[in-house]
């Protein structure tokens, strides 16, 4: 459901108000907030919510080496990146064998789609970066392969997407 929000500027800082709930914070943090747990995407108490929060942070580390290669580093770092990646798929692949296939075990997450979203650049970085990582490229698959992402991922906006912007990916 679509719950409705307004977005106010203070000093800089963009804020996000729920008008259903009245809670304003920093705008990813209120966007969690307000729409990751009006969707059942944020756990179920606060020590999952925490655990999804640590693993999702990082998840967005790895993004950030991702980012740095591809806008800063491309040429002369592809090759040594690539090489890097097992090591940090090490442990994901841990991470989701641990909690059976989530990382909440029996439920998916934000943070789960944002690990899906991650694995997918990287796939088109390096095509079989997956291939030592059974759990991760069943993950993947899985998220994949529900009927609404894979319709979407079937359509030429898809196949056709610039995914950073430069042509490099």
């Amino acid at each position: 459901s679509n719950r409705p929000r307004i977005a106010l500027s203070y000093n800089r800082l963009q804020f996000t108000v729920s008008v259903c709930t009245g809670i304003a914070s920093r705008t990813m943090n209120a966007y969690k907030l307000v729409n990751f747990t009006n969707r059942d995407l944020y756990g179920g108490d606060v020590k999952e919510g925490a655990r999804i929060d640590m693993i999702n942070d990082g998840v967005e580390d790895y993004r950030v080496a991702y980012v740095k290669l591809i806008y800063h580093n491309y040429e002369a770092g592809k090759e040594e990146f690539i090489a890097g990646l097992p090591a940090k798929f090490q442990y994901l692949e841990k991470l989701l064998k641990a909690s059976s296939g989530a990382i909440i075990k029996g439920k998916k997450t934000y943070a789960d789609y944002n690990l899906f979203d991650l694995l997918d650049i990287h796939l088109l970085l390096a095509p079989s970066c997956l291939d030592s990582f059974p759990t991760l490229k069943a993950f993947h698959d899985e998220i994949a392969n529900r009927p609404n992402i894979k319709k979407y991922r079937s359509t030429d906006e898809w196949k056709k997407r610039l995914v950073n912007g430069n042509g490099k990916q």
